[in-house]
């Protein structure tokens, strides 16, 4: 998924912050968002989370980024 991840970023870093967390150094980050397993995709906007439960390819992530909440 990385790679997926990374395409995003570029495409869109503009538009959006993008923020990779490390399990070993945000342990605080993962605690706060109850993150479970990897990868995990949770979009915030205006303090409001949104995690994404569906298929990790690149077209239907950037559906569920652009997607309004």
């Amino acid at each position: 998924f990385k790679s997926t991840w990374e395409k995003l970023q570029a495409q869109l870093h503009t538009k959006y912050n993008f923020i990779t967390v490390d399990s070993e150094k945000d342990k605080d980050k993962i605690k706060k968002f109850g993150i479970e397993g990897f990868p995990t995709i949770i979009k915030i906007i205006n303090n409001k989370a949104e995690e994404y439960v569906g298929p990790r390819d690149e077209e239907s992530v950037k559906k569920f980024i652009n997607k309004p909440m």
